[in-house]
């Protein structure tokens, strides 16, 4: 239960304070423009600070946010075995049961918001995973 209530505040953390911290640093307000910064981002963690930096804290973040998902997918989704690929699309689907049954916009945006995290994750964990793997330690002697 403990990390059930970590992980809701982590999140809302994420999500809250980009927005007090960091809304006068986006280069727009135009909704469509926010959209193409998106798009236009070349990387995942670039499209992720992009949305913190522009997330509307509502409902507006759901378009947003599947720019980041579809950015950072990219960089690890077809890297990923069939059982990878199921417990992946598992988790994106607990983000969108996540704030069902609650109102207001500003759990879409918590949605937007887990299933960004979550990809962004993804494509730390595997996207360069054949470039950097460990090498395993040698013995001391």
């Amino acid at each position: 239960m403990l990390s059930r209530f970590t992980f809701a505040v982590s999140l809302l953390a994420s999500v809250v304070a980009p927005i007090l911290a960091g809304a006068a640093e986006c280069p727009t307000l135009d909704g469509a423009e926010k959209l193409e910064l998106l798009a236009h981002a070349r990387t995942c963690d670039e499209s992720m600070a992009l949305f913190q930096d522009c997330s509307y804290g509502a409902g507006g973040d759901v378009g947003l946010g599947d720019e980041v998902v579809k950015k950072c997918e990219r960089d690890f989704l077809t890297k990923l075995n069939g059982w990878q690929r199921q417990v992946y699309d598992r988790k994106q689907a607990r983000c969108a049961r996540k704030y069902e049954n609650e109102r207001g916009s500003m759990y879409r945006s918590f949605e937007a918001f887990c299933s960004a995290i979550l990809a962004q994750k993804y494509a730390h964990r595997f996207s360069n995973k054949t470039q950097h793997e460990p090498k395993a330690e040698q013995p001391a002697n």
